[in-house]
């Protein structure tokens, strides 16, 4: 699955949205806190709400559905994207889409950063995934128990587990 720059700006900008939305959410319900409390300190006549402010909560309600909405259908978007990418190993997969799925907010952006954004992935990441028996590997020395008899790595017959002949090394 690829995307064109254009496709990616917009998914980057809508991945960002759910955060900012965050703080335009908080900033209007402080600013609505304290106009409750300057138009309850007025007295009889100042107890209702400017027209301005209930208007705009019924706007930043909508926009909050609207917000919620967008974040499901980017998960969605996200999981299946990560699916049909060969951008992300094998091996990442599953943890990725628990990460999108569980932590979508936060997750999306980070994803988007480190596998949409960029044109050509680094070649560490096209590789193929390192296997356990990789790690026991030593360039030039075969792998462990391999080697041959008097060779003096384990496994290689010698009694002692090292040196050839048995003996003790002078």
């Amino acid at each position: 699955m690829t995307l064109s720059r254009p496709q990616k700006i917009v998914l980057g900008a809508l991945s960002l949205w759910p955060i900012l939305h965050f703080f335009v959410f908080f900033g209007f319900f402080v600013l609505m806190f304290a106009a409750s409390v300057g138009t309850a300190a007025l007295g009889p006549r100042g107890n209702a709400l400017p027209a301005a402010l209930a208007g705009g909560f019924a706007l930043v309600f909508l926009l909050h559905f609207a917000t919620l909405a967008l974040t499901f259908g980017l998960t969605v978007f996200y999981i299946v994207y990560l699916f049909k990418t060969d951008r992300v190993r094998q091996d990442k997969k599953a943890l990725w889409a628990v990460v999108l799925f569980l932590g979508n907010v936060i997750a999306m952006p980070v994803f988007f950063y480190l596998y949409v954004w960029p044109e050509q992935m680094p070649a560490a990441e096209q590789g193929p995934p390192v296997v356990a028996a990789d790690v026991f590997r030593t360039p030039g020395c075969g792998t462990f128990g391999s080697g041959s008899p008097g060779s003096g790595s384990p496994g290689s017959g010698s009694p002692d587990g090292g040196t050839p002949g048995g003996g003790a090394r002078a």
